[in-house]
């Protein structure tokens, strides 16, 4: 959430999506500027879900198109907070 948030300061011209498998986060990221929250269960069980699910979303919920590119960051070791270490750009 630290992350978004961070990023929502920017203002930047593009939706940010923050993907949680924690609805009270998702839900206190529906009032930051920029930010669609949205809760799925298994997005951090492992790296391979951040991604798939991530382009997954961004696709059904038109946030992004195929051939546009998406940026994924997260923290590993995950469920630790304050650690984002990490950054994709995705091309759908």
């Amino acid at each position: 959430g630290a992350t978004t948030l961070l990023t929502s300061k920017e203002r930047p011209d593009l939706p940010i999506l923050a993907v949680t498998p924690d609805e009270e986060v998702a839900n206190r990221m529906g009032i930051v500027w920029g930010v669609r929250g949205y809760v799925n269960k298994g997005v951090f069980k492992n790296f391979n879900n951040v991604e798939s699910i991530s382009r997954k979303i961004a696709l059904e919920t038109g946030i992004a198109k195929v051939g546009q590119y998406i940026i994924v960051t997260a923290g590993f070791p995950l469920f630790k907070g304050g650690r984002t270490n990490l950054l994709h750009i995705i091309k759908l």
